[in-house]
């Protein structure tokens, strides 16, 4: 048991140094390099329907949701969740394949489509590969889960749903990158993107990522929720997100935009279980929470409430569809809330403090959805939403720098 005990330490922290260097590479330079892409340009109505930007957001977010989110996830889970199950985690001699595939689809996936936006082979391969990954890994939970001792409620609701996520987020990543790589033509590309990369965002971010942070807060501490009352939040959750990518591909296939309609009632939905779990755990009281969480759990509910406001922005503007708009919502999504929980979760496990982190990554965010919508109005607002990438793309880095020299002194 000793040495099963040390593999899967040994292999989880292999998964959390890699997905450190996914953050570094993919939140502080590529995300980074995104904005200033757009600054330059002056709006993202100007650069956005070519195969090369479409590709770099596409291997950008998927190196942050994947690449950071999940193996930090995978990390987490593995460390965390024997001991608040109170039992041996099963298949230990599975940690390295299962980590080994995982790093490797990812890389592969996320590089691939970076140096070729057309070259769909190897990134099918490298797709293929985490999804394996990503199966193993969702069993072996799953069977971990089965022979639990201990009962925690929260947990106990959620791991199954981010597990049913992520498996799912990953074959619909699959799916949008061989629709994306096999275009022929812009025309193509953008009708591709139209139908897939919505609902991949909602399950990547409003499934895998808030099913996740959910789950692994919970595990921080604290009294638990009445279980009757989580597991009607994570059936409300699956149900409003399944409704929602469900209704948005019926309005895009169809042409109906009577389905379109009915999205703003999975958000609520959504809204309505991600309160259900806030409440249980009070947040905003004395109850100790990790720094930064309760800042993240803002961001998301400012990312919802953008969504709500998605159509009465765009009768204001004019416009039928505003590219700014919906990256804005995204920003607030993938780093006000994303990025700040991971950091914020990271902290409370190893026991470190990222004040001024955490203070330049929310001002950054800010300042970057300011200026995203602003470019919408005055070309002006490109020179805010310049300085926040530098902002966001400096914490970041300066974040996973310091972490990574804690590791190399503790491993020393």
């Amino acid at each position: 048991m000793a040495d099963a005990a040390l593999t899967v330490e040994r292999w989880a922290r292999r998964l959390r140094a890699a997905s450190l260097g996914f953050a570094l590479i993919a939140a502080a330079f590529g995300g980074t390099a995104l904005t200033l892409r757009i600054g330059a340009a002056g709006s993202m109505l100007a650069i956005t329907d070519s195969f090369e930007f479409i590709a770099q957001i596409n291997a950008t977010a998927h190196a942050v949701v994947f690449g950071w989110l999940g193996l930090w996830a995978m990390a987490a889970a593995w460390r965390t969740l024997p001991r608040t199950w109170a039992v041996d985690l099963p298949g230990a001699g599975w940690c390295a394949p299962i980590a080994l595939l995982a790093i490797g689809g990812i890389g592969l996936r996320s590089v691939v489509q970076l140096v070729d936006p057309r070259g769909v082979g190897l990134a099918a391969l490298g797709s293929a590969l985490e999804t394996v990954a990503l199966l193993l890994f969702a069993l072996q939970i799953l069977a971990l889960r089965a022979r639990r001792t201990r009962r925690v409620a929260a947990v106990d609701a959620l791991a199954p749903l981010a597990l049913a996520f992520t498996v799912a987020a990953a074959i619909a990543d699959a799916w949008h990158a061989w629709r994306i790589g096999t275009a022929v033509d812009l025309v193509g590309l953008v009708a591709a993107v139209k139908v897939s990369q919505p609902p991949l965002r909602d399950l990547q971010l409003h499934g895998m990522a808030l099913s996740w942070v959910l789950m692994l807060a919970w595990t921080t501490g604290g009294a638990q929720p009445n279980r009757r009352a989580v597991v009607i939040a994570a059936w409300l959750l699956a149900l409003a997100v399944v409704g929602e990518v469900g209704l948005y591909l019926a309005y895009r296939v169809s042409g109906d935009h009577v389905w379109a309609m009915a999205l703003p009632l999975a958000w609520l939905l959504i809204g309505g279980a991600f309160l259900i779990f806030v409440a249980r755990r009070r947040w905003w009281s004395a109850t100790p929470v990790p720094p930064g969480l309760r800042a993240a759990f803002a961001w998301f509910a400012i990312a919802l409430a953008l969504r709500l406001l998605f159509r009465p922005y765009h009768v204001a503007l004019g416009a039928p569809f505003s590219h700014a708009y919906f990256a804005a919502l995204g920003q607030a999504a993938a780093v006000g809330f994303v990025a700040q929980a991971l950091i914020a979760l990271d902290d409370a496990a190893t026991g470190r403090r990222s004040p001024a982190v955490l203070i330049a990554l929310n001002l950054g965010c800010a300042l970057h959805i300011a200026g995203m919508i602003g470019t919408d109005w005055h070309p002006a607002w490109k020179t805010p939403l310049i300085v926040a990438g530098l902002i966001e793309g400096a914490a970041i880095a300066a974040w996973v720098v310091a972490r990574a020299a804690v590791r190399r002194r503790s491993a020393g």
